[in-house]
């Protein structure tokens, strides 16, 4: 019989996600991102429109031009995206200026996310998301 401590095995698990656009790209990787803050505090998903959302704050930043796109393109209410906003801050996507309550920015990780999968750089093409376990 084999015994399993005698084989070598990667610590290292590599799924492949395709995307379409830069869009899309950031898009699969808001969702990552969400996901995985979300099993941080306990929780299993985020919702899809949320993801969108958060998607728009992180490649365009928060601002009122941001949120007009959003209502725009995603034929939401004004009233509908400040509930979206609501639950994206009580979640700690988004965080509030100590100063002005109504500013908001994204999470720290997010923008680092962001930097690292909508740079230009001629690594771009070997972009990865490293999950470490800790016990």
């Amino acid at each position: 019989m084999e015994n399993i401590a005698d084989k070598k095995v990667s610590p290292i698990y590599g799924y492949t996600l395709e995307f379409k656009n830069r869009l899309d790209l950031m898009r699969k990787a808001v969702a990552v991102f969400a996901t995985l803050e979300a099993l941080k505090a306990g929780e299993v998903k985020i919702r899809k429109k949320l993801v969108d959302v958060l998607t728009f704050y992180a490649l365009n930043g928060y601002s009122l031009e941001t949120k007009n796109m959003i209502i725009e393109t995603m034929g939401i209410s004004s009233d509908n995206l400040t509930q979206i906003n609501s639950e994206l801050t009580k979640s700690g996507y988004l965080i509030r200026d100590r100063n002005n309550y109504r500013n908001k920015s994204i999470h720290p990780d997010l923008e680092r996310l962001k930097n690292t999968f909508m740079n230009d750089s001629p690594m771009a093409c070997k972009r990865a998301i490293i999950i470490k376990f800790e016990d």
